[in-house]
């Protein structure tokens, strides 16, 4: 039975959260922090050490006891240079009565609570033998204090945090090395037919699909299978995956092998969307393995992993972002439609802003898929648009 766009979208979501059910169901990875961006954590991260580890200063300035400004609210103080400090020495003690020149980042000697900015003093530099100051300083001025981000045994990130760019840098800053992250969601990609099986046409539909999901953080391995229903039961047996994606053997003919296969289950379903190119469409569960089954033609297989699969996989991989940039724009050049169907043709944004056709409509023009770098649709109940009329798009490269 045909079934409309968003009843198949949400069959689809409905599958893909049965397979990020098996994901979370196997055992944490052990992660190095280079390798971990964009994983999310297994567990809550407590902060081994203090952040900062020590009181030190934010400012280039000096090292100060705000005692002995108190008097610079009536009439300038000077006071005798000590010993420079350095980010990186050791912080030393300050003798009351004496200014420090400090650097960012230095610890704060014992004895001074504050820090006065070099631009606020005179000469206003680190070279003169005395420093003289206009104001007093209260006390912990421009001192960062030890702990001031995170406390040593704090959650510095709770479980299920996807590991941000900044995530990266608070982890190597509270001393972390590694973290444990939830396990990669693993998809097998099963390209079928007798003609991808004896090598007559190259496999470019896992090819395509398989960096689809890689770009998107999934771990991919990728089978062939000939016209046997039999080997293709075969090899669903031997998965050991989340979810499984097949290309072809969806429609209606005499060798449909993953139709033939899957459609006696009782979770199986397999016929049209109103959708061109990507029709036929299939899904089902086999022995609590998700299976979503896409269409042969390789433009046909690369939309519907676009419109229907993508954005959950998307999210489920931890995707900050897991939808596609989207807006409308003008047409270019006119164009026909099929009725009934959303249409959904490849093409770019030229410099005007208009949305340009790459290549015709068939499913087969992988082509004019690959230098495309928007998805254009035209609705179901549009046959003809004029230059100028506004469609929706999508974004799927780099401009």
């Amino acid at each position: 039975m045909t079934v409309s766009l968003e009843t198949h979208r949400t069959e689809v979501e409905r599958l893909l959260a049965l397979a990020d059910q098996r994901r979370r169901a196997r055992p944490a990875d052990s992660c190095s922090l280079p390798q971990a961006l964009g994983r999310r954590l297994a567990r809550d991260v407590a902060a081994p050490e203090d952040v900062p580890a020590f009181d030190n200063s934010q400012m280039d300035g000096f090292a100060v006891r705000s005692t002995d400004l108190r008097s610079a609210k009536t009439a300038p103080v000077t006071l005798p240079v000590a010993a420079p400090i350095a980010a990186g020495a050791s912080a030393g003690s300050l003798t009351p009565g004496t200014a420090a020149p400090i650097m960012t980042g230095a610890p704060i000697p014992a004895g001074a609570d504050a820090v006065i900015p070099i631009e606020r003093t005179r000469p206003g530099d680190f070279s003169a033998p005395e420093v003289t100051f206009d104001a007093p300083a209260p006390g912990g001025q421009y001192v960062r204090p030890r702990g001031d981000d995170i406390r040593a045994g704090a959650v510095l990130m709770p479980a299920g945090t996807s590991i941000s760019v900044a995530g990266i840098g608070a982890l190597t800053g509270g001393g972390l090395t590694s973290v444990e992250v939830e396990p990669t969601l693993r998809i097998a990609i099963i390209s079928t037919g007798d003609e991808i099986a004896n090598g007559q046409i190259p496999d470019s539909n896992s090819a395509a699909l398989a960096a689809a999901c890689a770009e998107i953080g999934a771990h991919v391995d990728r089978f062939i299978c000939s016209d046997s229903p039999h080997e293709f039961d075969e090899l669903l047996d031997r998965l050991d995956h989340d979810l499984a994606l097949t290309i072809g053997g969806v429609s209606a003919g005499a060798y449909e092998v993953v139709r033939q296969a899957l459609s006696p289950l009782a979770d199986a379903w397999f016929d049209h969307v109103p959708l061109q190119p990507g029709g036929p469409q299939g899904r089902a569960v086999r022995a609590g393995l998700p299976i979503l089954c896409l269409p042969g033609n390789p433009v046909s297989s690369l939309v519907s992993f676009e419109l229907f699969i993508r954005p959950g996989l998307a999210r489920r991989c931890g995707q900050v972002d897991p939808d596609r940039p989207r807006g409308t724009a003008p047409l270019a050049a006119p164009l026909t439609s099929i009725p009934g169907k959303l249409q959904v043709r490849r093409g770019t944004l030229d410099e005007h802003g208009e949305a340009r056709v790459i290549g015709g409509a068939g499913s087969h023009l992988l082509a004019a898929y690959a230098v495309a770098t928007h998805l254009i649709f035209v609705p179901a109940e549009i046959e003809e648009l004029a230059a100028g009329d506004t469609v929706a798009w999508w974004r799927i490269a780099a401009l």
